[in-house]
């Protein structure tokens, strides 16, 4: 079962975002993780943005 949700996201630089995210009830972690792409990373001001995976 697929599920979506709006989830408001709001960085320490104040740059707020409403998405459309997925949720994965097979992931387990002590706190929530929201992953997100580079582009979107930048634009909330969040700290290593620019780093690109190379494969």
């Amino acid at each position: 079962m697929v599920v979506r949700a709006k989830l408001g996201v709001r960085a320490v630089s104040g740059a707020v975002r409403e998405l459309t995210v997925l949720v994965n009830g097979g992931a387990h972690s002590p706190e929530p993780v929201l992953a997100v792409d580079g582009g979107l990373a930048e634009e909330l001001g969040l700290r290593g943005a620019r780093r690109r995976l190379h494969r």
